[in-house]
């Protein structure tokens, strides 16, 4: 099996509310990419933390909605991709 999960957007259509969670969950990781870097750079970085916690519990907020989202192959596949991005970018 490869380790690409999502070839092609289109290929794998989201009805409505689940592109809105992943364009909401795309934006969210674009605030905490580089808070987690600079977390990483220095982990005594009081704001990072701060920040990471806040960012967190925005997170937190839309878990439910993702668990009942992540039962259709489609979303997985999206939401596979898009944190295998954050990953990648972070590490």
């Amino acid at each position: 099996m490869s380790a690409k999960v999502l070839n092609g957007k289109t290929e794998f259509p989201l009805i409505n509310e689940q592109q809105q969670l992943m364009d909401r969950y795309e934006n969210w990781m674009d605030k905490f990419i580089p808070v987690i870097k600079a977390h990483r750079a220095d982990e005594t970085d009081k704001v990072a933390k701060q920040r990471i916690s806040e960012l967190s519990e925005e997170a937190e907020s839309w878990r439910l909605q993702l668990v009942e989202f992540m039962k259709d192959d489609n979303f997985a596949r999206h939401y596979m991709t898009a944190t295998e991005r954050m990953t990648k970018e972070i590490y």
